[in-house]
């Protein structure tokens, strides 16, 4: 289940995020979370550079046993302007890309589209750990987005 919020904030904001990822966790994904155990990175991807499309946490028989705390759901606020940036747009398993013209002007569709907005300045966007996410190269400019990881207990 993913969610996305448009025009969430233009600046970073951690305190809103964690709020609102709060409510989602309490409305729909209902994990096991623990708010002093969220890491916060901010992450620039510039020309030549993108990120390989792959879950954040995957359970296995070799980390179901630990003890440690997992990544559990991911949000991710979009800073940087679409104006100075080609490429960089995200992607994720089990949700397709959005709905477009190709360059010979034919309707590119997909079943399960993310809106066309997702990759605009000031998006925010919850997915679950577990999905697949990574963004296309970046063309030219630079993405700079934070990403934030709710941890908790591990699944038994």
């Amino acid at each position: 289940m993913h969610y996305a919020y448009q025009d969430f904030s233009k600046t970073p904001n951690d305190e809103a995020v964690i709020d609102q990822v709060v409510k989602l966790n309490s409305q729909f994904y209902r994990q096991d979370i623990d708010l002093n155990d969220v890491v916060i990175k901010d992450i620039v991807i510039t020309e030549g550079e993108g990120i390989n499309t792959k879950p954040t946490h995957t359970p296995h028989i070799g980390n179901m046993f630990q003890q440690d705390n997992i990544t559990k759901l991911v949000a991710v606020h979009i800073l940087s302007s679409r104006d100075n940036i080609q490429g960089g747009e995200f992607n994720f398993a089990k949700w397709g890309d959005p709905t477009r013209k190709d360059n010979y002007g034919r309707l590119k569709k997909e079943d399960n589209p993310y809106p066309n907005w997702l990759n605009e300045q000031g998006t925010l966007f919850v997915i679950p750990a577990i999905e697949h996410m990574g963004t296309q190269l970046t063309v030219s400019g630079q993405l700079e987005f934070r990403s934030y990881h709710f941890r908790g207990a591990n699944y038994k």
